[in-house]
């Protein structure tokens, strides 16, 4: 009951903080539209003299507390996700912040003459706005984090500080032109070229952002801020922005948009044309487990954070990685984690690379042992690993339920002939419906008939992955298609053999991939009530994986049940529509009454 608690208020607090960065989107956009209508116009304050008064207590008001609303959305979130570890980082580039703006205001170093004007609110020393430095936080945070969603590993610290100097500094290139050009919220003491502002004050701003970037990664913030969401920073990065390049739109300075626009342009086209270099390696080049004898326990994964599992994630499930989209970051960090442990002890079969069964075998028992052991407290010197087990511990996972995925994997070490349903019921429960048990568990889920349909969903999943696989899985000698089931709908092995060869797919094996569908499709069924008393995020992301997976059996009948040479797969618009229908039928999803 406290787990479940626990989780709800975090749900709730995750809400709120929601709520926050909407309300600051929507103070963002009235206040464009105000300066769009009104001050763009003055024409219309003239004739109504009150409104003339009122807008210009509210044009003052405006700029002090769009700062003040954004920050607090921003330290909401950073509480939230951080605890109290971001103040010692937030103090030091408010001190650094305030020192920059202080000694350019005094001696024109290094932004060049300037000051403020009084619309800004109370002053540090008469000369520095609080708000200025609280601006400079709000925006190098979600600066930072967004570097760090490509430049997260070590060696690349000074990419990320490169990066989240450029992302920072584009701001200005719309934040001065509005602030100094079309309002003058502060003043320069000489004529510069872009639009009133000196060159000079960018190449301040450049430096001031770089110490600021320097200052977070040195202090080691990325250790907690690489758990952020890119998804909400990217939110707010975009809503801060919005303010003043709203203004510039407004105001028809179309150079200072084109000027901001094309850095951005230029850091996403980078960050998504380099993306893949920096994905994690496949298991088959990471596992390094220890001979018996040797005493120690190496990491089976070179892997050292979890941005890295992420990536990885991203890289081998894009199914999976997509309908995890829709669970919260701490949810998503976590599901990562579990996926690539699954992976990573299916991976010790599967990339045996010609090595004898019983080495293998030797393998795979010390990966479980290993893994144990974090879940009994021992460290594994693998963090990932380390947090799942630690976690699965807590929440009461029973380490035997994850001990049947092994059982599950270490079938696949001979060839494979499935005999009949019930079999391939065990199968499927050990490979897959041990994933969505141990879900729940994390979830703090511990009802009997809610696992039960877990386990369903796991059942029809993995056989959706069997359907898709028949040609893959007959090339490595394994049949997951129920002997008796063949039987019935007179398909041998043989016929397998002379479709895999390139022959056509006969009648009789399309409708031998039809019975295999009703076969997942009586699991979905069968697990598709439970989703009404799942945890909102995770109901969700379980209806989009669902839903995504239940695709792929209309891309296996759209290659005319050809799964030897065509890969039956969904694409980005396809996973979209399967997934907001997945979420539409989940909310319609109730449990009968009891008879």
């Amino acid at each position: 009951m406290a787990l479940l608690t626990e989780r709800v208020s975090r749900i709730r607090s995750e809400r709120i903080v929601n709520v926050l960065l909407a309300a600051y989107g929507l103070f963002t956009g009235v206040a464009v539209v105000g300066y769009a209508v009104f001050g763009r116009n003055p024409r219309i304050l003239a004739d109504y003299p009150d409104l003339l008064s009122i807008y210009g207590i509210s044009f003052q008001f405006f700029a002090q507390a769009h700062v003040y609303v954004g920050a607090l959305a921003l330290f909401a979130y950073l509480t939230l996700h951080a605890g109290r570890r971001w103040l010692f980082a937030f103090a030091t580039l408010y001190v650094i912040s305030f020192l920059s703006e202080f000694i350019g205001t005094g001696y024109g170093v290094p932004f060049g003459s300037y000051g403020y004007n009084a619309m800004l609110g109370p002053k540090w020393f008469g000369r520095v706005p609080l708000v200025i430095p609280l601006s400079w936080f709000t925006m190098a945070v979600p600066a930072y984090v967004l570097a760090g969603v490509r430049f997260n590993k070590p060696g690349e610290g000074v990419y990320r500080v490169g990066v989240g100097t450029l992302l920072l500094a584009t701001w200005d290139l719309s934040l001065d032109p509005a602030m100094s050009f079309l309002t003058s919220y502060w003043w320069w003491g000489e004529q510069g070229v872009y639009y009133g502002m000196p060159l000079l004050n960018l190449f301040g701003w450049i430096v001031t952002g770089a110490v600021l970037m320097g200052v977070l990664h040195g202090l080691g913030a990325g250790k907690y801020m690489d758990s952020f969401s890119p998804r909400w920073m990217g939110g707010f990065y975009a809503i801060t922005l919005a303010m003043p390049l709203g203004m510039v739109a407004a105001g028809g300075i179309w150079g200072a948009v084109l000027a901001t626009a094309v850095p951005l342009v230029l850091v996403g086209y980078v960050s998504f044309r380099t993306s893949g270099k920096s994905q994690a390696p496949p298991p088959s080049q990471g596992v390094s487990l220890p001979a018996p004898s040797s005493g120690k326990s190496e990491p089976v994964y070179s892997m050292k954070g979890i941005p890295e599992v992420r990536s990885f994630f991203r890289r081998h499930s894009k199914s999976f990685s997509f309908a995890a989209r829709w669970f919260p970051r701490r949810e998503r960090r976590l599901i990562a984690c579990l996926y690539a442990f699954c992976r990573t002890t299916d991976d010790i079969v599967d990339k045996r690379s010609g090595r004898p069964r019983q080495e293998v075998e030797a393998e795979l028992d010390r990966w479980m042992a290993l893994s144990e052991a974090a879940y009994r407290g021992a460290s594994s010197g693998i963090p990932w690993l380390d947090e799942i087990m630690t976690e699965s511990a807590r929440v009461g996972m029973p380490f035997e339920v994850i001990r049947d995925l092994a059982v599950g994997v270490r079938t696949d070490l001979n060839p494979v002939r499935i005999q009949d349903q019930a079999e391939l019921s065990l199968y499927t429960y050990r490979v897959a419906s041990v994933v969505g048990i141990w879900l729940c568990y994390l979830h703090g889920i511990r009802s009997r008939v809610v696992l039960d349909q877990a386990a369903a969903l796991g059942r029809a999943m993995q056989i959706t992955n069997i359907i898709r696989d028949v040609g893959d899985d007959w090339r490595q000698n394994r049949v997951y298609i129920p002997a008796d089931l063949m039987q019935r709908y007179r398909v041998t092995e043989a016929d397998l053999e002379r479709m895999a060869a390139g022959e056509p797919v006969s009648p009789a094996y399309a409708n031998l991939m039809e019975a295999m569908i009703r076969l997942a499709e009586d699991q979905y069924t069968l697990a598709f009530p439970g989703l009404a008393d799942l945890p909102r995020p995770f109901g969700r992301a379980a209806a989009v994986a669902s839903g995504v997976y239940r695709g792929i059996h209309d891309a296996v009948r759209r290659n005319g049940y050809d799964n030897f040479h065509r890969r039956a797969y969904t694409g980005p618009w396809e996973k979209l529509r399967l997934a907001f229908r997945a979420l539409r039928q989940g909310q319609n999803a109730r449990r009968p009454a009891p008879v």
